[in-house]
C-alpha cells in the first residue's frame, strides 16, 4: 500500500503526542552552532527581487506577484493538476497556458502538471520566474517555469527522496517524506527531516546551477527535528531539537547568510513563530501568542485566543499580526480548508475577525488577508 506522508503537515500531532510520552535518556550533538543566545543585529529588511515570500501556514502554496497570484489546482481526475493565475486587473482566474484554443483538459495544455511528478503544492515567484518542486525518479528537484507557462527547465537538484517501509496490520506500508524547501537570495534552502529520524540537516543549493548542496547545520539525536524554515532579510530562521527525556526540546535558530554562522535565537518554541524587529512572536501549545525579547529572554502573553485548539499559524501584515486557524470540511463531496483569522494590533487587541476558504485567496475576495 502506498501512502504519501508529508512530514510538515503531520508535525503538530507528532509533537503533541511526543510531549506527553516518557522517553529514555539519550545524547544529542549539534554542530556548526556558536554559543550565542540571540545576540547581534537582526536584519529583517525585505527585498522583493531576491527574498522569499513568507507563506501562510506551513507550505508555499501561493506565489504572489504585483499583477496577481499563481497557484496549483486539482484537475477533474486524480492524475492531473493545473497551474493557474488570478489576475488582479481582470478579476478572473486563468490557466497558465498561452496555446490558442487549448481545452486545458490534458497533458497537451501548458498548465498541465502530472500529479506523480508534482505531488506537492510548492510554488514560488522569484526574480520574474516561477519555481515548482518536482519529483524526478528518486530525487526531488526545483524546476523553473516561464510566467506564461511556455517553458520549463531544471533549476537545481535538492536531494534523494526519503522512503520507509513499515510493517502494518495489513502488510507492508511505504511512506514517502519530502523535504521542506524555501527559496531565498539565490538559493534553495531545505531540511532533511522526517518523523522519527536520528539526524537532520539544514542545507542549501544554488538556484539555476548544477552545484552540489552544502550542509549549513547538522543535528543528531533521538527523534531529531528540523522544521519551519523562515527566511527574513540576511537570516534563515528554523526550529531544531530532539527528544529530551520526558519532553521535546525545540529551539529557534538563525543562519546568517552573510557570515555563514548559525546561532540559537530563542529556546523552547515548539509551535509557529514570527521574528520581527520589535521582538519574537510565537505560539504556545494552547495557541496563545507570546511576545519575547530574544536578548533578555523576557516575555509576555500577547494574546489569548480562547478556543486555541487546532492547526494555527502566524504572519505579519504591515503593522498587524494575524492569528490564523485552519480547519477542514467537505462541501459537495470535495474536501476544502476553512480559515479563521484574527487581526491583532501591535498592542494585542483584535481589530478584525475574518473567515473564508482557500478559494477566497484566488478570487479577489476580501474574506481573508494574505501577507502581501
Amino acid at each position: 500500500m502506498n501512502r504519501i506522508k508529508r512530514g510538515i503537515l503531520i508535525l503538530e500531532s507528532i509533537i503533541l503526542a511526543l510531549a506527553c510520552c516518557a522517553c529514555g535518556n539519550q545524547e544529542a550533538a549539534a554542530t556548526s552552532v556558536k554559543d550565542k543566545k540571540g545576540t547581534g543585529a537582526l536584519d529583517l529588511s525585505y527585498k522583493s527581487e531576491t527574498d522569499c515570500q513568507i507563506g501562510i501556514g506551513q507550505l508555499p502554496v501561493r506565489a504572489y506577484t504585483p499583477n496577481g497570484i499563481y497557484f496549483i489546482d486539482d484537475g477533474e481526475n486524480l492524475e492531473a493538476k493545473y497551474l493557474k493565475f488570478y489576475d488582479y486587473a481582470a478579476e478572473r482566474m486563468v490557466y497558465v497556458c498561452s496555446k490558442s484554443n487549448c481545452s486545458h483538459s490534458g497533458a497537451d495544455c501548458m498548465a498541465y502538471l502530472n500529479r506523480q511528478e508534482y505531488p506537492l503544492p510548492n510554488i514560488w515567484y522569484y526574480e520574474g520566474s516561477l519555481y515548482l518542486s518536482k519529483v524526478d525518479g528518486d530525487y526531488i528537484n526545483v524546476e523553473k517555469f516561464a510566467p506564461d507557462g511556455s517553458t520549463r527547465e531544471a533549476s537545481c537538484t535538492i536531494m534523494r527522496i526519503m522512503k520507509e517501509t513499515v510493517k502494518g496490520p495489513g502488510g507492508d506500508e511505504e511512506f514517502t517524506y519530502y523535504p521542506v524547501i524555501t527559496l531565498h537570495r539565490g538559493y534553495a534552502y531545505y531540511a532533511t527531516y522526517y518523523p522519527g529520524c536520528e539526524s537532520a540537516d539544514l542545507c542549501r543549493v544554488k538556484l539555476n546551477s548544477k552545484e552540489e548542496s552544502e550542509v549549513l547545520y547538522s543535528l543528531k539525536g533521538t527523534a531529531a527535528t528540523l522544521i519551519r524554515l523562515k527566511p527574513y532579510g540576511a537570516h534563515v530562521f528554523f526550529q531544531a531539537g530532539t527528544e529530551e527525556e520526558d519532553h521535546i526540546d525545540i529551539n529557534i535558530y538563525r543562519y546568517n547568510i552573510e557570515t555563514n554562522e548559525t546561532e540559537e535565537y530563542y529556546p523552547g518554541v515548539i509551535r509557529d513563530y514570527v521574528p520581527t524587529e520589535d521582538g519574537l512572536y510565537y505560539l504556545s501549545l494552547t495557541n496563545s501568542i507570546y511576545k519575547a525579547d530574544p536578548v533578555s529572554k523576557e516575555e509576555i502573553v500577547f494574546y489569548e485566543p480562547g478556543n486555541g485548539t487546532g492547526n494555527v499559524s502566524l504572519f505579519i501584515k504591515e503593522d498587524m499580526l494575524v492569528w490564523q486557524k485552519q480547519d477542514s470540511d467537505v462541501v459537495d463531496d470535495k474536501g476544502i480548508y476553512i480559515y479563521e483569522q484574527r487581526v491583532l494590533n501591535m498592542d494585542g487587541k483584535v481589530s478584525q475577525e475574518l473567515r473564508g476558504t482557500q478559494e477566497d485567496w484566488y478570487n479577489g475576495s476580501d474574506n481573508l488577508l494574505s501577507p502581501y
